[in-house]
Parts: structure tokens; C-alpha cells; sequence
């Protein structure tokens, strides 16, 4: 987060293009962060895409 938070504010300070995500690829990112926590708190694999459902029990 700090990494980006600076690209974000020297884009915002500079006016420089920067590559940014998208909303669908920054969902799709978390989701794979968030099923790998899950994987390693209940010690199985989990399947992908998992719904925040699963992410939840």
C-alpha cells in the first residue's frame, strides 16, 4: 500500500501518467489474495474463482 499510495500522490503531484488497475483486475487480485489466506487458515486448496461466501465460513 505505501508503494502505491506514493505513485498515487506524485501522479496526482506531477501530473505523470502512471499504470493503474482496474476495478474489475483489483477485485479479481483481492479475491486470489483473500482465497490464499483461506487456504492457509483451513490447511486445504480452495478452488477458484471462490465467492465471498466461501471466504466467509
Amino acid at each position: 500500500m505505501r508503494e502505491e499510495t506514493g505513485v498515487w500522490f506524485s501522479r496526482l503531484h506531477t501530473g505523470a501518467e502512471t499504470p493503474h488497475a482496474t476495478a474489475a483486475e483489483g477485485h479479481r487480485n483481492l479475491m486470489m489474495t483473500m482465497a490464499m489466506d483461506h487456504s492457509a487458515k483451513i490447511g486445504k486448496a480452495v478452488s477458484l474463482p471462490i465467492s465471498p461466501e466461501e471466504l466467509e465460513e
